[in-house]
């Protein structure tokens, strides 16, 4: 039976739990994880870095370079060797974008660095797989992509044009944004697209004072079949892909607000599940949720905002998580916060209620995160490949000396039923951008999409995830390739991870 989102929240209203066992919260702390507990960090992003299957954590730790843990299964970590694994260096590590963005299915990491505040240079970096297993820094001394005057915040990487590379967006704090786009053999730099201040120079008009940009969304906004972009930082905008290699810039009219509001976060996903990614946006100073929901059209991007945020929010909310936690098909938040810069706050667990609104799960759910370190971004990731989502917290921000809380990891406790699903294309790619499924048969009805994930400067491309609200499957999923190659595919239980080749039956893995 499929559970309508009306249903759904009327069981709700009526004390229904969150499909976790009884007496069990559905984060549930791991104490024995392997993860460091202490330490100073700038966030974290996911890859398989020894390639076995298992998503592993790279964890930007600040002024000490990177760290990486390798995921054994069963929740469990081992340090791995740095410098026998990655570059090994002590630079000031802003965040680490992780895709395969040559398609030759291994991921790649662009990594951003600080510039002392600004009062020098930062050169970012990018790593790629060398022949004898071990990533190295591959551009040139003064390469484009290093953008050595900019104060790194991260970046994003995206779906631009119909070739089969991802362009990537760097972000900045109080330093423009760039755009890049790889050709397959070198880098071109396309930043006119999403620099305002860059057009206008070209158009000769006036320039006023540059905007930065410091958060990122990317994902279809208008149902047309390609990836927009959400920007924010001095100011928010909305950036249609206009499918000529090019970006319609979008403010006013988009319904969604320009500034000059300093976000924290922003994150898109379905929470009235009506097929389109809504936007819910962090504001720290004051400290708001906002849930902006899609009435989008093909070629025309509209936003109107949703139900007031109910939950109770910490006093400066900084990073938010929107996953389906209890497996019912509905997305749910997570927010981190903090009680000023030197002390924290325990973050908040909202359960969605299929209308765009949230209420507090964080007593029945747990998620709290308790700890000294200061937040710096959160992931929702299926890490023993059984299904559902685990949660792991990540802090260390600022610089304060280190403190409890580098990474806090909970395990799902659910019941409910889920799966998560990581596709690849013909061409190996582990990234195929863009790459659209729909859950239409067996269990409540889903969408999701294959997208560069960011959080605190940090992003991923992670495998996508199915709640299945209790349904014992199978499951009929309606594949949409980048190819145009559209693909019918069945999961016949919930309870496990699974791979699709493009072309191909899902393959579940080998836990």
């Amino acid at each position: 039976m499929i559970l309508r989102a009306g249903l759904i929240t009327l069981l709700l209203a009526a004390g229904a739990g969150p499909g976790s066992a009884d007496g069990v919260p559905l984060l549930r702390p791991v104490a024995d994880s392997g993860l460091p507990s202490t330490g100073k960090g700038y966030g974290a992003s996911w890859a398989d870095l020894d390639r076995d299957g298992r998503l592993d954590l790279l964890i930007s730790l600040h002024g000490r370079g990177v760290g990486a843990w390798l995921n054994r299964g069963g929740l469990r970590f081992d340090r791995a060797d740095t410098c026998g694994l990655l570059p090994c260096f002590a630079k000031d590590n802003h965040g680490t974008a992780a895709c395969d963005f040559d398609a030759d299915g291994d991921p790649e990491f662009y990594v951003s660095v600080g510039a002392e505040r600004g009062n020098g240079l930062g050169f970012n970096e990018l790593w790629d797989r060398n022949t004898d297993g071990v990533f190295r820094d591959v551009l040139a001394p003064y390469h484009p992509l290093r953008d050595s005057r900019g104060r790194g915040r991260g970046a994003v990487w995206t779906r631009l044009d119909d070739d089969a590379h991802p362009e990537l967006v760097v972000l900045g704090f109080r330093t423009p944004p760039r755009l890049f786009h790889f050709t397959g053999a070198d880098w071109e730099e396309w930043s006119d697209e999403i620099d305002a201040n860059r057009k206008d120079r070209r158009e000769g008009l006036n320039v006023g004072a540059f905007l930065w940009r410091t958060v990122a969304a990317c994902g279809d906004l208008d149902g047309d079949g390609r990836e927009d972009l959400y920007l924010g930082g001095s100011a928010s905008t909305v950036f249609r892909n206009t499918g000529a290699g090019g970006y319609e810039e979008i403010r006013e009219v988009s319904g969604l607000p320009f500034g000059p509001a300093h976000l924290t976060e922003a994150v898109l996903g379905d929470v009235d599940g009506d097929g389109d990614l809504d936007l819910v946006t962090v504001q720290a100073d004051p400290a708001s949720v906002t849930v902006w929901l899609n009435e989008s059209a093909p070629g025309r991007i509209r936003f109107v905002q949703g139900p007031a945020f109910a939950p109770p929010l910490p006093p400066g909310p900084d990073s938010a998580v929107l996953a389906d936690l209890d497996n019912d098909g509905i997305l749910d938040l997570y927010v981190t916060g903090q009680e000023s810069l030197e002390v924290n706050a325990p973050n908040l667990v909202a359960q969605g209620l299929g209308d765009g609104g949230f209420r507090d799960a964080t007593d029945l759910w747990g998620g709290r995160a308790d700890v000294p370190a200061l937040p710096c971004g959160a992931w929702a990731v299926d890490l023993d490949q059984d299904g559902d989502l685990d949660l792991i917290a990540l802090g260390g921000r600022e610089d304060h000396p280190d403190r409890e809380g580098l990474a806090v990891l909970f395990e799902n406790t659910s019941d409910a039923g889920g799966f998560t699903l990581e596709l690849r294309d013909r061409a190996g790619s582990c990234s195929p951008l863009g790459a659209r499924v729909r859950l239409v048969e067996g269990g409540p009805v889903q969408s999701r999409a294959v997208r560069s994930t960011v959080s605190h400067w940090n992003a991923a491309v992670l495998p996508l995830h199915f709640g299945t609200g209790g349904a014992a499957g199978p499951f009929r999923l309606e594949v949409r390739w980048p190819s145009g190659n559209v693909q019918q595919a069945e999961i016949p239980s919930p309870g496990t991870a699974y791979v699709l080749l493009e072309g191909s039956e899902p393959v579940p893995v080998d836990r």
